[in-house]
């Protein structure tokens, strides 16, 4: 009986993955590092798509924040890293578990800081290098691969007759979610990702997920999107987060 339960606990994920459409809410900071940001650089290392697991970096600059008068409250500091073409940023990496739908472990390699006390020395970036590389070791990922990424153009992307388009839906005040929906059309147009984004509607303000870019490796394909949060009320800033989809198998799209 134990078998039998495994067995159809199992059939029932994938049918999800593969013909249903897979639900997400995500809160509104929904990365283990600030989203409070401008990136400079996002980068898929690899992608192990048997382990469900990517290997990423993120290099980004921490946002000047203001107070209620808008005068500067904080602004990043120059660490004056080794190698680095913007002297106030900083150097993430890490790993996504695309089956979770969750950051697995990343690691502060520069850190992005507004205070000259909490800037890493040599060593202290090094000791994070070493045990990122190690982390990657052990789950199967080579980050030299830098899988070539297959951009989203105004909005849609189409590869072996199937086209993904995405569209944004605000939610009322009472939720606070944004709603992103995927769709994979081929003979059919069929939501197959929705995304209930935590968001803050305050002053105008609000935000939007948009898909950028997909990385396929035979029959199977994973998307990459940014959530970008524009802020129009004194005090805060716009924020900005990178999200992975869970893997779908073209051939299962109808």
């Amino acid at each position: 009986m134990k078998t039998k339960s495994i067995i159809l606990a199992v059939l029932m994920f994938v049918s999800t993955q593969f013909f249903g459409q897979i639900t997400k809410t995500r809160p509104f900071t929904d990365v283990p590092y600030t989203n409070n940001i401008m990136t400079i650089e996002f980068t898929v290392l690899d992608i192990n798509f048997d382990k469900q697991l990517v290997a990423f970096k993120h290099v980004f600059e921490l946002n000047t924040t203001y107070d209620e008068s808008g005068e500067i409250y904080e602004k990043p500091c120059n660490c004056h890293y080794s190698g680095m073409k913007d002297s106030l940023a900083g150097v993430i990496l890490g790993v996504y578990d695309l089956k979770n739908q969750q950051y697995l472990k990343t690691f502060t390699i520069y850190n992005p800081t507004y205070d000259k006390s909490d800037c890493y020395d040599y060593k202290t970036s090094k000791q994070k290098l070493d045990s990122a590389k190690l982390f990657f070791r052990q789950n199967g990922l080579d980050i030299t691969k830098k899988p070539k990424p297959l951009p989203f153009i105004a909005g849609q992307f189409e590869i072996e007759g199937v086209k993904f388009t995405y569209t944004n839906q605000k939610g009322d005040l009472d939720s606070m979610f944004t709603v992103s929906k995927l769709f994979a059309t081929k003979n059919n147009k069929t939501e197959i990702y929705r995304v209930n984004q935590e968001d803050r509607y305050y002053m105008a303000s609000g935000g939007k997920t948009e898909y950028i870019a997909a990385y396929k490796q035979g029959d199977k394909i994973v998307f990459l999107s940014i959530f970008n949060y524009i802020s129009n009320s004194a005090g805060d800033t716009d924020c900005e987060t990178y999200q992975f989809s869970p893997i779908f198998k073209l051939q299962y799209i109808k």
